[in-house]
C-alpha cells in the first residue's frame, strides 16, 4: 500500500465510523462518502478532498485560508482540501465532518427525519472542525 493509499485509508476508516455514511468508489475512481442519497465529500486520484457545501461557507473556508475553491465549479459552494501528506489528516478529517454535519442537518430539513442529527451537538462538531466565526454563521444558517 502507497503512502497516498494508507492517507485514504486513514480517513475513510474515520468517516465509516459516522452514522451512516456510506463510502463507495465513483465510477471516476474517487472515493465517494455518502449520507443517504448525497455526497457530501469525496477523495480524487490527485488526492484533493472535494466537499459541496453552501457558497457561505467555501467562501469562509477560502478565505480563512483552510481550502481553495474547486478548479472546476469556482462558483458555488464546492471547494478543495489538497491532501498532500499525514500531516493533513486531521484537518481533512475535520473539513469532512463539517460537510458531514452540514449535510446532516440538510437532510433532516429536507426528509424531516431528524434521526441523523439527533445526537449532534453543533457548537461542539463546529469547535471539533475549527469552525471560525464566518464557518460557524453560514453553518447555523442551515442548522436554525
Amino acid at each position: 500500500m502507497s503512502i497516498a493509499q494508507s492517507i485514504e485509508q486513514e480517513i475513510v476508516s474515520r468517516a465509516s465510523e459516522w452514522p451512516g455514511v456510506v463510502v463507495a468508489e465513483k465510477r471516476t475512481g474517487a472515493t465517494e462518502f455518502r449520507l443517504g442519497e448525497e455526497d457530501f465529500g469525496h477523495i480524487d486520484d490527485d488526492g484533493s478532498l472535494d466537499l459541496p457545501l453552501s457558497t457561505p461557507m467555501r467562501v469562509a473556508l477560502v478565505d480563512a485560508g483552510r481550502t481553495e475553491p474547486h478548479p472546476v465549479y469556482r462558483r458555488t459552494g464546492w471547494t478543495t482540501f489538497r491532501i498532500d501528506g499525514e500531516d493533513d489528516v486531521d484537518e481533512a478529517e475535520r473539513l469532512l465532518r463539517l460537510a458531514y454535519v452540514f449535510y446532516a442537518f440538510k437532510t433532516a430539513r429536507r426528509t424531516g427525519d431528524s434521526s441523523l442529527i439527533v445526537d449532534l451537538d453543533v457548537d461542539e462538531e463546529l469547535a471539533f472542525c475549527g469552525a471560525e466565526d464566518a464557518v460557524r454563521e453560514a453553518m447555523l444558517a442551515v442548522v436554525d
